[in-house]
């Protein structure tokens, strides 16, 4: 890199060196004649390579004035030059090959994208920060044209036999509120990587049959079917909750500490309960979380999360066994953070036992650095996850 940095400051500064001597004298004779300067055969000795006196040498007096009267002024500007060049060469070389890794578009069919789809966001006003925030949505959704396409023609079959289509029936799932949930995934909103998750998603959807899911969660929300019921009192939580929150969030409660975690392992190791069972309880859940808050969004008009309050007493190093945590823990992990993003504002670990660091740094690699960096330890409140939820609502509704 040190060399290439050195022949194109050379080359530059040459450049710039010329302009400055006025000189006539192409540069191109000048170091074909200092290639081979005369020899004074008389006295058998060498010419100064730098002899102002000698007439007949002016081309190597222009040289030697390019190489060592170049005004300081010149120098830094052809350092300048050579450090752009190479460093702009360097970036344009390294966007090129994240493009070809991660199989993104070029910037030229980007732009293409833009001046086509900024006017077919569907949002309000008070959905995105933001006109860039509307731009990149509008980019998003150019990027998932196609896509849109072919699902005008997924259906869903209701109860009494008709088929209705699913980009119609759930706004919830298949909205623009929703596409912006997958562009804020990102620290730095990136369309075409939340494209990229959006497909993937809608891919999961159609896999596992979840737009079904979705219908009977219109009827009956957290309400999963009865053979579902076990997980209840295997793993209880409460997600319904009526009071509390905030402006911009509503609360959930997971009692965590009375997960019966090992019984879990035993069902699905036993072949009574199945990893897709577990996970079928888990996607009624989360598909009726996210319909409660696009239903909160269209009445608050603003962006609602979920603030998850998490009881941790009487958690333990027991309830995370190599086969709950290979079963059933980093599935669940898997499928929540790749389909539900941007769901959660907060979440809240009462009660943390003493071991909860090492529990910590089992679980933590699973999850997202965003959903890292939202994870609060309330060491030392005292008392059960709905008494929190009512106290923190109090403080938000006296503020």
């Amino acid at each position: 890199m040190r060399g290439i940095y050195f022949v194109v400051y050379l080359c530059l500064t040459w450049r710039s060196a010329t302009a400055w001597t006025n000189t006539n004298t192409p540069v191109r004779g000048a170091s074909k004649h200092h290639a081979s300067f005369p020899l004074d055969t008389s006295s058998n000795t060498k010419k100064p390579f730098f002899d102002s006196t000698d007439s007949s040498n002016e081309e190597t007096v222009g040289v030697a004035a390019l190489l060592f009267s170049r005004p300081k002024s010149v120098v830094q500007r052809g350092k300048k030059r050579a450090s752009d060049f190479i460093q702009n060469r360097a970036t344009r070389w390294r966007i090129r090959r994240r493009r070809r890794q991660s199989g993104l578009i070029e910037l030229s069919e980007n732009e293409q994208v833009l001046s086509t789809s900024e006017d077919d966001v569907n949002l309000p006003d008070w959905a995105c920060v933001d006109a860039g925030e509307r731009q990149r949505l509008g980019i998003m959704k150019g990027l998932l044209k196609d896509d849109f396409k072919r699902l005008e023609h997924a259906t869903v079959e209701t109860e009494n036999g008709s088929q209705v289509c699913v980009v119609d029936a759930f706004p919830d799932v298949y909205g623009d509120l929703r596409l912006l949930r997958y562009l804020r995934k990102d620290a730095i909103q990136n369309p075409e990587s939340a494209a990229k998750r959006f497909r993937t998603f809608v891919a999961w959807r159609k896999d596992n049959d979840v737009d079904t899911v979705r219908w009977h969660v219109e009827k009956r929300p957290f309400s999963p079917p009865t053979q579902l019921n076990i997980l209840r009192e295997l793993a209880p939580c409460e997600f319904d909750v009526k009071e509390g929150g905030s402006q911009d969030t509503v609360p959930a409660c997971v009692y965590l500490g009375q997960w019966q975690t090992a019984k879990i392992t035993k069902l699905i190791q036993r072949n009574v309960m199945s990893v897709s069972c577990f996970m079928l309880y888990w996607t009624h859940v989360y598909e009726s979380l996210n319909l409660k808050l696009h239903q909160e969004m269209m009445r608050r008009k603003r962006m609602v999360y979920i603030d998850m309050v998490a009881d941790l007493q009487g958690l333990s190093m027991g309830h995370f066994s190599p086969g709950f945590f290979n079963l059933v823990l980093k599935p669940f992990i898997k499928v929540t953070q790749a389909n539900y993003p941007e769901t959660t504002k907060r979440i809240i670990f009462l009660s943390p036992p003493k071991v909860i660091s090492v529990i910590w740094n089992i679980v933590a690699p699973l999850i997202s650095p965003g959903t890292v960096a939202k994870v609060q330890f309330k060491r030392s409140f005292r008392g059960s996850c709905m008494d929190y939820v009512r106290e923190t609502g109090e403080r938000e509704t006296t503020q």
